[in-house]
């Protein structure tokens, strides 16, 4: 889905932003790298459980990854 693609490249910019792997997050997520390359290249949903406490690992409010994608 496109939505998922969006969300997953906003949070793929952030968190090079802020000088964090794949393998940083995962770890802090509880689960593998593959899984987190998955939702950030829009291949699985992301959950909204995770979308917050992805972006809480990052340190920005969850609706700052979903204010500039455009919602049909």
């Amino acid at each position: 889905m496109e939505i998922d693609k969006e969300v997953g490249a906003k949070l793929r910019s952030m968190r090079i932003e802020q000088h964090m792997s794949q393998k940083d997050i995962a770890a802090k997520l509880n689960t593998n790298r593959a899984t987190i390359s998955k939702m950030v290249s829009g291949l699985i949903a992301i959950t909204i459980a995770t979308l917050i406490s992805y972006c809480s690992l990052l340190s920005i409010p969850s609706w700052e990854v979903l204010k500039s994608i455009p919602f049909l």
